[in-house]
């Protein structure tokens, strides 16, 4: 999974918080990899 410093923004995320992605699929060789386009934290 790929976030981008534009996306991520600096936020505190920790392990109990819950994240909406928003992420481009892409199929290679070595497997599926997320280029996440968005990310929002969920109450």
């Amino acid at each position: 999974m790929e976030i981008e410093d534009s996306v991520w923004k600096n936020r505190p995320v920790g392990p109990n918080d819950r994240v909406r992605l928003v992420a481009e699929v892409d199929q290679g060789s070595r497997g599926r990899y997320l280029w996440v386009k968005s990310l929002t934290l969920v109450d």
